[in-house]
């Protein structure tokens, strides 16, 4: 079978996300050292036409998820000192007819929540409300 997108600066490929109206896919990669730094983690964008594009570096990135009207992409990430643990979901503008993102904001931040921040995000899925 073919490889449909890759980049080989792309960090090991954690999860995708899927675009259907588009055709675009969105992969989050990670690398999980016991303390992490920028570039640990990171966001690209595929096109129907396997062009990879690198949207933007993180820390340990995994969890992602594109709204059901393709205008939001959600993104977790954590942040580990020694493994104390931060984790936040961010929300961006997308337009995913391009594969662009913007207006990075916190969308649920675990330690501010529930105190859960400890509690390492391994992918997420959201329902309808």
């Amino acid at each position: 079978m073919p490889v449909f997108c890759q980049d080989s600066g792309m960090v090991q490929t954690s999860d995708i996300a899927i675009a259907p109206k588009s055709g675009r896919m969105s992969l989050s990669g990670m690398n999980c050292p016991a303390t992490t730094k920028v570039g640990d983690g990171d966001l690209w964008a595929c096109d129907k036409a396997s062009q990879a594009t690198k949207l933007v570096q993180f820390q340990r990135t995994n969890g992602i998820k594109i709204g059901q009207d393709e205008k939001t992409l959600y993104l977790s990430e954590s942040i580990n000192k020694n493994w104390d643990i931060t984790s936040i979901i961010y929300a961006f503008d997308l337009d995913s007819k391009v594969g662009e993102i913007s207006n990075k904001c916190a969308f649920v931040d675990f330690g501010k929540l529930d105190k859960t921040a400890g509690a390492d995000i391994d992918g997420i899925r959201f329902d309808a409300q």
